[in-house]
């Protein structure tokens, strides 16, 4: 296949968008290298392009290709403008990069934008992996567990793990459980059953999950 190289100086917004996207189909088709260095080459021109950034961000994190030298690429990020899409993603790949305070500051914007109870869960997630299991309880008492989807609720009942609030992490993890039983939400509930030492039930709901346990948050 034809390699892009020596992208123009100017190109129109569709053209743009043309080549952002066949750079993502590379990825996709397995060119992974090739289709980020496309993007980085897409960035240099349009560093304030929010798809750009957030397809790079994305692509790259789940390609396990993100890097610290790739914080210079969301400098230019604007939260007004930035895809949803991309939000997680972002957050996702910072806590990777044990980047936890930047991703803590983004996870705060985000929240002004679209106000969520979900991005609570994330700051206390952030905070508690961090070490600042203290100020992660006070921000976990900030949650109500009625505003909260099945997945952040199976989130939750992580970070509760995390501070040593196994009672919390058990009622968050059956509430997730209730509202989806998916493998996520049922390995939370045998985790959380197991920190509160009900080993029967622990058991039984294990041996609902035809392939065991999925791996953690």
């Amino acid at each position: 296949m034809t390699v892009l190289v020596g992208l123009p100086t100017i190109v129109g917004a569709t053209e743009l968008d043309q080549q952002r996207e066949q750079s993502i189909l590379l990825i996709r088709s397995g060119q992974v290298d090739t289709g980020l260095q496309q993007l980085k080459h897409l960035l240099e021109q349009y560093p304030q392009d929010q798809k750009l950034i957030a397809d790079y961000v994305l692509s790259s994190y789940y390609n396990g290709k993100l890097s610290l030298s790739d914080q210079k690429y969301l400098q230019n990020i604007n939260p007004a403008h930035y895809p949803n899409y991309g939000r997680i993603s972002l957050i996702k790949a910072l806590r990777d990069l044990k980047q936890y305070n930047a991703a803590e500051q983004w996870v705060n914007q985000f929240n002004v934008i679209q106000p969520d109870m979900s991005w609570t869960v994330w700051r206390a997630l952030l905070q508690a992996e961090s070490g600042e299991t203290g100020k992660a309880k006070k921000t976990l008492k900030n949650i109500k567990l009625d505003k909260l989807s099945a997945d952040s609720l199976t989130l939750l009942a992580y970070v509760y793990r995390l501070v040593d609030m196994p009672v919390e992490s058990l009622q968050a993890a059956e509430q997730a459980l209730k509202k989806n039983p998916n493998a996520e939400s049922r390995e939370q509930t045998v985790l959380a059953l197991m920190a509160t030492s009900d080993y029967t039930e622990a058991q039984r709901i294990f041996n609902d999950v035809p392939q065991g346990l999925q791996t953690e948050q």
